[in-house]
Parts: structure tokens; C-alpha cells; sequence
């Protein structure tokens, strides 16, 4: 039997419908995997990207590609009226 994975063409720009449940597990795995880390170790985070260095560890890789998915979808969400702003001490 072969060993074969689904891989999408290197040029693919792909358009998906997600729901506020989806986008919420998501914010909620970016929380999870960045909450035992230090304040140093994200700011190290912070400065590796945005000196578009090379990501030593793994867990900042996860939390790179996490804080991007995030980003692109309340992006979408503000050009199609989706999104609203609420005070963080009111969201549990």
C-alpha cells in the first residue's frame, strides 16, 4: 500500500467558510500553546520574526502559524462586517 498524503500545489490560494466556533478553537490552541511560555521567550518570538529570522524552537513555529491564521481570518472577517470589538475583562 502506498504512503501517499494530499499536498496542495505550491500556488494554491485557497477560500474557506469557517464559523465563530472554529475561529474560536483556533484563538483557544494559540492561547494554549503560548500560555507557559515566558514574557522573554515571546518577546524572542516577537524579534526572530520580525527580523524574518529563522524560528529556533518548535513550539514558535506553532504559535507563528497560529497568530497568522488568526490574523487572516479577523482580517476577512473586518472586510465583511464580522467583526466587533468587546472588552477583554468581559470574555471568559
Amino acid at each position: 500500500m502506498s504512503n501517499k498524503i494530499k499536498m496542495l500545489k505550491p500556488d494554491a490560494i485557497i477560500t474557506l467558510k469557517m464559523g465563530t466556533a472554529f475561529i474560536r478553537r483556533v484563538q483557544d490552541a494559540l492561547l494554549d500553546v503560548s500560555a507557559g511560555k515566558t514574557e522573554e521567550q515571546l518577546a524572542q518570538l516577537h524579534s526572530l520574526i520580525e527580523k524574518k529570522e529563522e524560528l529556533t524552537e518548535p513550539w514558535m513555529n506553532t504559535v507563528f502559524t497560529l497568530s497568522l491564521l488568526v490574523k487572516s481570518i479577523e482580517e476577512e472577517g473586518i472586510l465583511q462586517g464580522f467583526v466587533y470589538e468587546e472588552d477583554a475583562d468581559k470574555i471568559s
